[in-house]
């Protein structure tokens, strides 16, 4: 709780944020005590209960992700679904780690997911050039907590031609 001591104005408000951080999964309760004008104390419960941060993949075969062979100048996309099993709402970051310009991932802001909600994440691999073994991991973060969800492999292939001298003569000199 951030309250410090302040003077309240006759009909007016005053905001007093209590920030609710569990550190394990059990049900939490605490007594809060105000003290007006020196005088009067005013006590408010404040309950709550941690939960088990349970985000997962639909399809357990998405652990790897291949986008391996994709042909240069094309694009190759594949949709990883997730699922909060959690009993409330979480907001997540997704992220790809390490991150190279190569592969990208959307959504690309944080997702609000509710108990029992899926959403659906698409990895798309895109290179203009010859690509060789990228390895990165898909990771969802919660708080303090991150997790890798996935495993990604991509790599392009196409042709790379080169003539095997600088100059080429036509005709007799």
């Amino acid at each position: 709780v951030a309250c410090y001591q302040t003077a309240v104005a006759p009909r007016s408000e005053l905001s007093i944020p209590i920030v609710f951080l569990p550190r394990a999964c059990q049900s939490y309760r605490e007594t809060v005590s105000f003290l007006i004008n020196g005088t009067y104390q005013y006590t408010v419960t404040v309950s709550g209960r941690g939960i088990n941060f349970n985000v997962m993949l639909v399809n357990p075969a998405d652990k790897l992700i291949s986008l391996e062979g994709t042909m240069v100048g094309r694009a190759k996309k594949r949709t990883v679904t997730i699922i909060n099993h959690s009993e409330a709402c979480v907001c997540l970051t997704i992220s790809l780690e390490p991150s190279v310009p190569e592969v990208t991932l959307a959504p690309a802001e944080p997702v609000r997911l509710k108990p029992g909600q899926e959403a659906n994440l698409a990895v798309r691999f895109s290179a203009d050039t010859l690509v060789k073994g990228i390895e990165q991991e898909l990771c969802v973060r919660f708080q303090d907590n991150t997790r890798v969800m996935s495993a990604i492999r991509a790599s392009s292939v196409g042709m790379k031609v080169f003539l095997d001298r600088q100059f080429v003569p036509f005709g007799s000199t």
